[in-house]
């Protein structure tokens, strides 16, 4: 195994629209040395093998957006769009392979600030499908909510965090080679819960505006 390399070209363009707006444009390429993937191959006969192969380069010419805004004083958003080319090449199994899709994906978060001590954030997400090495992978939406309650001055806080509320988060994806067509399809239990609990030992406050990260209950602090 090799170790990735990625050479990574940007232009970017950020605008403020008064204090609380904002909006970004990034275009980009990207590529990437010894491009790592999980392949498959027939050990033999009803048995796959799997393992972790460097499959060649791949190349991702694209644009990626972001506008952040304050609907209202309670409510903030954040709607990201990432849009690009991309394309996959090398050599596997002495056969050369070139792969090619346009490739896409979205996340819309929302933090409703209910009071000082209260927060409610949701989160959905799309991943478009692509290919890969030996075929393709599907795409797949996703919706997370959280609410965060501090207590004794914001010293103690509580985050009760649900994930994949619909329980759409399946991965599918196909692969096939000169003997053989796969298709694997991965499900998990959901939704997923969980509360978490974080108590502060100082006075310590991050001087930063509050704004969603991507992952329901992962809130930063003002």
């Amino acid at each position: 195994m090799q170790p990735e390399y990625i050479d990574s070209f940007e232009l970017g363009y950020l605008k403020k629209i008064g204090k609380t707006n904002m909006i970004s444009l990034e275009a980009y390429y990207r590529e990437t040395q010894n491009k790592v993937e999980r392949v498959q191959s027939v050990y033999e006969d009803n048995i796959m093998l799997s393992t972790i192969e460097n499959v060649g380069k791949d190349f991702s010419l694209g644009l990626e957006m972001m506008i952040s805004f304050q609907l209202f004083k309670w409510w903030d958003m954040d709607l990201m769009g990432d849009f690009y080319k991309y394309r996959v090449e090398g050599v596997l199994y002495d056969e050369y392979f070139s792969n090619n899709s346009n490739n896409w994906s979205s996340r819309f978060n929302n933090t409703f600030n209910i009071k000082k001590s209260t927060k409610i954030q949701i989160n959905s997400m799309y991943n478009g499908p692509s290919v890969t090495a030996q075929g393709e992978t599907k795409g797949f939406y996703m919706v997370n909510a959280a609410i965060r309650q501090d207590f004794l001055d914001r010293k103690l806080s509580a985050v009760f965090q649900v994930r994949d509320i619909f329980a759409t988060a399946k991965r599918e994806m196909t692969s096939s080679g000169p003997d053989f067509y796969n298709y694997s399809e991965y499900t998990r239990d959901a939704p997923v819960v969980t509360l978490s609990l974080s108590y502060k030992f100082n006075n310590y406050r991050a001087n930063r505006k509050s704004r969603s990260n991507g992952d329901a209950g992962e809130m930063d602090e003002e």
